[in-house]
């Protein structure tokens, strides 16, 4: 490594190639842009994804899955299912937060048994 000479105050010159660097990795855009890996290991069931990662539409995040299936025509191709990120972690706040929303029982029922 070369350092500047004179001045112990100036950083390496290696350092500052690194520093525009990092500057040009955060002005990176992943909007409409999306990943996906092949699922290591062995699927629990046959209906599991093949592939998953996640996709940001118009600034929004979601999970995605693909699936690689076979036409009746034996002609190969994937089957894609895509859910928001937050939607796991929004529907158990709610359900905590209400947690006799969804049921048609009473929590406290009135009887008339008379002790």
């Amino acid at each position: 490594m070369q350092y500047l000479k004179g001045n112990l105050n100036h950083y390496p010159v290696w350092h500052k190639g690194l520093k525009k660097r990092k500057k040009s990795m955060e002005q990176y855009d992943n909007t409409n842009k999306g990943v996906l890996f092949k699922e290591q290991g062995q699927k629990a069931e046959e209906w599991h994804d093949d592939y998953k990662g996640t996709i940001d539409i118009e600034g929004v995040e979601y999970w995605i899955g693909a699936a690689v299936r076979k036409s009746k025509a034996g002609i190969p191709y994937m089957k894609l299912n895509v859910r928001l990120k937050e939607s796991k972690a929004a529907e158990i706040k709610e359900s905590l937060d209400k947690p006799y929303a969804n049921k048609h029982v009473d929590p406290l029922p009135e009887d008339d048994i008379p002790f």
